[in-house]
């Protein structure tokens, strides 16, 4: 599939393919970086490792054609 940072940078580019998810996470960035409620940055950062998790299925599926 390639090396870390190639795959790195191809979650990123699936994180960002479509301007729905890009937009919702921005929006869990500001959450989790500015929020002053802890249960709000939790819930946020999860959802962001979801959004991860799913990219990287992405990723790994077009890798294998």
């Amino acid at each position: 599939m390639g090396d870390s940072a190639t795959v790195a940078c191809q979650i990123w580019v699936a994180l960002r393919r479509t301007p729905e998810r890009a937009a919702r996470l921005l929006e869990l960035e500001a959450l989790a970086g500015g929020s002053e409620d802890r249960a709000q940055r939790r819930a946020a950062g999860a959802e962001i490792g979801r959004m991860i998790a799913e990219a990287e299925r992405e990723v790994v599926a077009w890798a294998k054609g």
